[in-house]
């Protein structure tokens, strides 16, 4: 993941909130790829746009790791170079507010948007309270999701309201949850 020149055109501009936006107009499906483990690495992202897929979503990748290690930055998060790509969202795996705000930063330029898993239900997940441990944790998902908001912003990032769809630097800020059994569960969020 080395830096992307602004004027290259390689630096994602369509926002994840257009595409349902334009498929609303339309009367179609919006076509998304849910992230999925050790599957939506960029090669099967380009695989599924090419067949019409119109959103695309990467594996949880840990905000921590991502912070720490130029090398998990470098093998988590691959982005094409040339041709369209598909529209992602990195999805990130974190429960501390900071660590998500600067792995955001840094992987913005290469993606469409963030989004704050709080579904995986893997018991290394719920056990370090990431993922669907954090449906719990009202008061941390905001946090989390108003400092990545603010850093972004501060940062020149468009990721406030609807006029930051049309902005080239227009990036979504998200959050995943898991939908219960038993929906009395689900006003956690």
């Amino acid at each position: 993941m080395g830096s992307i020149d602004v004027d290259s055109g390689l630096l994602p501009t369509t926002h994840p909130l257009k595409i349902f936006d334009a498929c609303r107009k339309k009367d179609k499906f919006v076509y998304a790829c849910a992230p999925m483990v050790r599957y939506s690495k960029l090669a099967f992202r380009q695989t599924v746009h090419h067949y019409g897929v119109d959103l695309c979503w990467t594996p949880m990748i840990l905000a921590k790791e991502f912070n720490r290690n130029s090398f998990a930055r470098d093998s988590d998060l691959t982005v094409g170079t040339n041709g369209p790509q598909p529209t992602t969202i990195l999805q990130f795996g974190a429960n501390d507010p900071t660590e998500l705000a600067r792995a955001s930063s840094l992987a913005i330029p290469y993606v469409n948007g963030v989004d704050l898993n709080c579904g995986c239900p893997q018991s290394w997940a719920c056990a370090e309270t990431l993922g669907a441990a954090l449906m719990n944790q009202r008061e941390l998902v905001r946090d989390m999701v108003v400092e990545t908001r603010g850093r972004l912003a501060s940062e020149g990032w468009a990721v406030g309201k609807d006029k930051d769809m049309e902005n080239p630097k227009g990036r979504s800020v998200s959050v995943k949850i898991r939908v219960h059994d038993d929906l009395r569960y689900d006003n956690s969020l």
